[in-house]
């Protein structure tokens, strides 16, 4: 069983710094508000409430386009606290890798896949939520979703199809 652990920090600050762009294109400094593309408001620490709940929605997603790779596991997808001994304020994917998998090399990109799609989904939300045009985002998130399943491929050692003479 593999494990991929992420920090709700390290993925809050990643989904904030993307909607501070969204609100601020040109950077912070100095710019004229006809710079801006829209008036988005960036998703903080105090929206910690709407970001949990789309943690769990997003993890369901997932988890439905990489079934095989976690059905013999009890529990897949954990958002766990800040009493959590191990991993406290973290995010916990558990899943087999296919057997001829290189661990080294399917690892780092499953796990660019996960934090694609998670942060793809948090933006989408809250660009719906805040009633701002998200279907370029939506896009992004699918697409995100959908190279899951890929990355669980990527890696994979190649096996004789045919005997050599």
């Amino acid at each position: 069983m593999t494990i991929i652990v992420i920090t709700k920090d390290e993925l809050l600050r990643l989904v904030g710094l993307e909607t501070l762009y969204l609100a601020n294109p040109s950077g912070v400094e100095n710019t004229p508000a006809g710079n801006k593309l829209q008036d988005i408001v960036p998703l903080l620490k105090e929206d910690m409430p709407f970001f949990e709940t789309r943690l769990y929605e997003v993890g369901i997603n997932i988890l439905k386009e990489v079934i095989p790779y976690v059905k013999e596991i009890d529990v897949p997808y954990t958002i766990t606290d800040s009493e959590d001994e191990c991993y406290p304020d973290s995010i916990i994917f558990s899943f087999n890798l296919p057997e001829t998998s290189q661990v080294g090399v399917a690892i780092p990109i499953i796990q660019q896949e996960i934090l694609n799609t998670i942060s793809g989904y948090i933006i989408k939300e809250w660009l719906k939520s805040k009633q701002y045009p998200y279907k370029d985002k939506e896009e992004v998130y699918f697409t995100s979703l959908s190279e899951i399943k890929s990355a669980f491929m990527c890696g994979r050692k190649t096996t004789l199809k045919y005997k050599p003479y």
